[in-house]
């Protein structure tokens, strides 16, 4: 099995236009509305799986980007769209420093368009490494945490950064890590490589042929 829908998370404190987002988006997606920035801030420093961020810059009185620069660390790899009403130089290049799409509400083609392809093109990495890094786990038997470790560290937390992120010691972690391991495997980067060769297996498989590389940062 390759991947299933995409999931994507969609901050907009205002519920009309929310809306408009999830109904255009939803053909290809899972949706989750998130209200405010606190509550995108507490999932986005989780562990819950998501593949793309639909980001409004004004959120109540707080920023999207203030928000999604807390949490950057943690979701290296999630592409994001920041959708914005702004059009000042500021906005951009904060947008574009922190590694995200941008959408602006009163251009052509209209955001709702923008929003649908970014979902389409933009998630198809992520669905496919959240997959195979399941399969690795149901078939290694991972407990929670490792597993935990081990999504974290797919989706681009770096293993210097792992610690901080998942909130453990060094040495709970290298236990960990040894469990994910497994006796077959030298490192974390090469529980990575044999999970990445698994989807170019699966694509092959599937299309007669070919393949690619998501190799997520280090």
């Amino acid at each position: 099995m390759l991947a299933d829908r995409a999931r994507v998370w969609i901050v907009e404190d205002g519920a009309p236009f929310a809306r408009r987002l999830r109904e255009a988006v939803e053909p290809f997606a899972e949706t989750t509305w998130v209200r405010t920035a606190a509550e995108a801030r507490t999932l986005l420093l989780s562990s819950e799986p998501v593949d793309a961020l639909l980001l409004d810059v004004r959120l109540g009185d707080e920023s999207g980007l203030d928000v999604l620069e807390q949490a950057r660390p943690h979701r290296p790899l999630l592409p994001v769209l920041v959708i914005t009403a702004l059009e000042d130089v500021a906005t951009v290049n904060r947008a574009a420093a922190l590694r995200c799409f941008l959408a602006r509400k009163t251009a052509s083609p209209t955001v709702l368009e923008v929003a649908v392809r970014f979902v389409r093109y933009e998630t198809r990495d992520s669905r496919l490494i959240r997959g195979a890094t399941q399969r690795y786990i149901d078939e290694a038997k991972l407990a929670p945490r490792p597993a935990e470790l081990l999504r974290a560290y797919m989706r681009g937390v770096t293993r210097a950064d792992l610690p901080n992120a998942l909130g453990m010691s060094e040495n709970t972690l290298k236990t960990h890590v040894k469990q994910i391991l497994a006796g077959r495997f030298l490192d974390l980067a090469a529980v990575r490589q044999h999970i990445l060769r698994t989807i170019d297996d699966d694509l092959s498989a599937s299309s007669g042929g070919g393949s690619r590389d998501p190799t997520p940062e280090s």
